[in-house]
């Protein structure tokens, strides 16, 4: 494997020949009256969105009116009009991260809750598409601008490099919640598992087969993308605090930027502290079902990785929470339609 420089309009000719002019795989099935439209299944079901995938026109990401906190899966409730939402805020953000010369797995918007983009395999969960483009990482990538109390207690356990965080500090400063950062810091847990866990970058290279050299490359990407994001949010009034994006190798061996960019995978703010993410459905369990909350953490520590034995929800959100977490979505899709 290897990392290759080109273009991003030789990237993108590539991309398109790969995603739209191949012919139908031998012996794929085309259904309805329309034999362009081939077959289209179901793929994956996520919290968020669902990913669909067809013969001809590729794959296609539809965006839900699902919330699921705490990792434990989507919340018994609808959230109206948030696909919709969500699906805004990711394309506008991934149209602007390829008008910035990012490669990203995003072709279009083709309406109010979906959007096209390019498959990748999934070799861990054994998902393989017939026009893959190469192969999606069994990665997140980890970025903050902030110390949270949380990450200060990583750094003093051991479980985060030192010397990877003195070299954003200034000689007089100790690590305390709330520094902040000029240049993110950036690091990986791991994907597919019913608990994501934090990784070292030995491991992640060994989990992703990569080469560390392979991996600092991918985090500089990582690091430019955020910084990117950081100065379009703050030019409409929000601050980045931290965030994760995935993604994905093609052949050729190319980083690509994929999954989705939103609320959901990003934690911002505004000028006066307040969240713009799912905080108001989390603050409103933890204050409102805190022995459930209590009992999902003792079955998350005695079994991370089987959701089985986890409590379900115990409670839904209601009416006026909801409208709130919508209207924050709403906020940010709405600054940033204007700046476009």
């Amino acid at each position: 494997m290897f990392f290759v420089m080109v273009t991003k309009r030789a990237f993108l000719e590539i991309l398109r020949y790969n995603t739209c002019g191949n012919e139908p795989p031998p012996g794929s099935k085309e259904s309805g009256d329309n034999p362009e439209e081939g077959t289209v299944q179901i793929s994956r079901v996520g919290s968020s969105k669902d990913v669909f995938y067809s013969d001809v026109k590729g794959m296609e990401f539809n965006f839900s009116d699902r919330v699921s906190v705490f990792d434990r899966g989507p919340i018994p409730v609808t959230f109206t009009g948030l696909g919709a939402v969500r699906c805004s805020i990711a394309a506008i953000l991934f149209e602007k991260l390829d008008a910035a010369d990012f490669r990203t797995h995003f072709r279009e918007r083709l309406d109010e809750q979906r959007i096209a983009v390019t498959p990748f395999n999934i070799p861990e969960l054994d998902v393989y598409y017939p026009q893959a483009f190469g192969r999606l990482l069994p990665l997140e990538f980890l970025f903050r601008f902030v110390a949270t109390k949380k990450f200060c207690s990583r750094v003093e356990g051991g479980a985060v490099d030192r010397a990877a965080i003195e070299c954003l500090l200034s000689l007089d400063e100790d690590l305390v919640p709330g520094m902040r950062f000029q240049h993110p810091f950036v690091e990986c847990s791991t994907k597919h598992q019913a608990a994501d866990t934090y990784v070292s970058d030995e491991e992640a290279a060994r989990l992703a087969g990569l080469t560390l050299g392979q991996l600092q490359d991918i985090y500089k990407v990582v690091a430019r993308a955020a910084i990117y994001l950081k100065t379009l949010f703050r030019s409409v009034g929000f601050d980045l605090c931290d965030g994760k994006i995935e993604g994905a190798l093609t052949e050729e061996g190319m980083f690509v930027i994929a999954d989705s960019i939103s609320p959901d995978e990003l934690r911002l703010t505004d000028s006066g502290g307040r969240s713009y993410d799912k905080d108001p459905v989390r603050r409103w369990y933890e204050e409102c079902c805190a022995d459930w909350v209590k009992e999902l953490g003792e079955a998350k520590a005695k079994a991370p990785y089987d959701k089985s034995g986890w409590p379900p929800y115990s409670a839904e959100p209601p009416p006026e929470v909801i409208q709130d977490l919508l209207w924050r979505y709403e906020a940010v899709r709405d600054a940033l339609s204007i700046k476009k």
